[in-house]
């Protein structure tokens, strides 16, 4: 008797049974994703400065294993965008403006071996520099998907493959929010598999997969929706496409990877829902999947980072509601408040605008009938200290100080005190900035001659342009051939 857990097995079945399978385990993660894929939403649109709802606040159920969704929060408008400030703020510390760079150390090398790491540099540099998409360069790329993580999803990756009918090696950023892990039971070990879903245009998955077997169009076409399951990520929330969303078709592709585990050999496979058989089922010989990640501070019990909005946003909805309050109550408030004697002076004589308000009291002929004017105030004072209570919070809990994310340094600072704040930030985000660097640089640098070496296979004649100064040069991928 098979039990459930080989029956979700996909990678030990047929291709025939294991595609099929594999459609069925993403389903089911659909469900398992939606909070985490709310809680996302809501802090891009916190992020881009739209009217947010307040973060749901869950209730423990009996059982102490789940959270039930209890109370709905209120609609917030973002008059002061803090999280975007503090997000653009740690991106520019952390990325800079500078492109780190691989380069490849060799030890008591002959100075064959040492040209040979030289151009195994200049062909990784050339990689990055080329174009990704909208991306101008592969660190753009890994710019925009640190912001991503920071801001909303925790954690974005970056995925290489070699696109072998381009002769390419490509690169692409994932949110996240459609991909699951399977944990090897130690919560800290690293994952022995992988998976997502992506949104393709079929047209464009027909033009790359388009021969994997005989009648895949008919599959690709009646398996295409208007309307992609609930695991997608933010692709979806694009506000800025031209037509209707019914007019735009998508294609949701499960893609998933079984590591290599020592001696035992690993597995990858694509497919999609109502496909005959899997368009790719071959075997994974890597340890770690074609994804770099990156993100914030690592979480204590999960494989996702933390955002660094998170923390904040009860102060920021907070002030953003204080402010909202004093703007309607200051809109709401006459210019001026007149108290008149009636039996003294008669109303018709001080109705000659209608920037106040007149309130009549009688007996108030002990100022000799003339009117008292008023200007009554729009708010209490103490708003304005609550409101710098919460900046101060929303400055102090992440770490980033009002002086790194306004730039304003009037008052009295010394040299010496400046220095000092300013390599507090370096001190306190040098864990996520060294994270990063090694995303960006090595790990990324490993998926480029991964990719490489199997373009290489199909084209021999593969190369890299790398741009020096005032000249380009063409390296072949058979360089990398030192490093085997």
């Amino acid at each position: 008797m098979i039990n459930g857990y080989a029956q979700r097995c996909w990678h030990r079945q047929s291709p025939e049974e294991g595609h099929k399978t594999l459609c069925d385990l993403a389903r089911t993660y659909e469900s398992r994703q939606q909070r985490r894929k709310q809680e996302a939403v809501k802090l891009m649109r916190l992020y881009e400065g739209d009217t947010v709802t307040g973060f749901d606040r869950g209730l423990r159920s009996p059982d102490g294993t789940s959270d039930d969704v209890a109370l709905a929060g209120e609609a917030v408008d973002i008059t002061l965008n803090i999280a975007q400030t503090l997000v653009d703020t740690l991106d520019s510390k952390i990325a800079g403006l500078e492109n780190t760079k691989p380069q490849i150390v060799t030890v008591e090398a002959s100075y064959d071996v040492r040209r040979q790491a030289r151009l195994v540099d200049r062909f990784i540099d050339g990689q990055m520099n080329e174009r990704q998409g909208r991306f101008f360069d592969l660190w753009d790329m890994f710019r925009f998907a640190l912001r991503l993580a920071l801001a909303s999803t925790r954690t974005a990756a970056v995925k290489f493959f070699a696109n072998t009918r381009s002769k390419r090696i490509q690169a692409e950023v994932h949110d996240t929010l459609s991909m699951w892990v399977d944990s090897p039971g130690a919560v800290y070990d690293y994952p022995t598999g992988m998976g997502h879903q992506t949104q393709w245009d079929p047209e464009r998955f027909l033009d790359i997969y388009g021969d994997k077997y005989a009648g895949i169009e008919t599959d690709v076409m009646a398996a295409c929706s208007a309307s992609p399951g609930r695991a997608t990520g933010l692709e979806t929330l694009n506000d800025d496409r031209d037509g209707l969303s019914e007019d735009i078709q998508r294609l949701t592709v499960t893609e998933a990877w079984r590591f290599k585990s020592g001696d035992r050999m690993g597995r990858y496979c694509m497919t999609f829902h109502g496909a005959k058989q899997p368009v790719e089922w071959t075997d994974y010989d890597y340890e770690d999947p074609p994804f770099v990640f990156v993100g914030g501070q690592r979480s204590l019990t999960s494989f996702w980072h933390r955002t660094l909005t998170k923390p904040i946003v009860a102060p920021i909805l907070r002030v953003n509601e204080i402010l909202a309050s004093i703007d309607r109550s200051e809109r709401l408030t006459p210019k001026g408040v007149i108290f008149y004697d009636p039996n003294e002076i008669a109303k018709e004589m001080l109705q000659v605008g209608d920037d106040h308000e007149l309130i009549p009291i009688p007996g108030l002929s002990g100022m000799k009938g003339k009117p008292i004017y008023e200007a009554p105030a729009p708010f209490h004072p103490l708003a304005l200290d609550l409101v710098r209570f919460y900046l101060e919070q929303c400055y102090n809990l992440p770490g980033v100080s009002e002086l790194h994310a306004s730039g304003d340094t009037s008052g009295e600072w010394s040299g010496a005190a400046l220095r000092i704040r300013k390599q507090l930030i370096n001190e306190r985000f040098a864990t996520i900035q060294r994270g990063y660097v090694n995303a960006s640089a090595i790990e990324a640098s490993k998926q480029i001659i991964r990719c490489a070496k199997e373009l290489a296979k199909v084209d021999p004649k593969f190369s890299a342009t790398w741009k020096g100064s005032g000249f380009l040069k063409q390296i072949d991928a058979k360089v990398l051939g030192i490093l085997a």
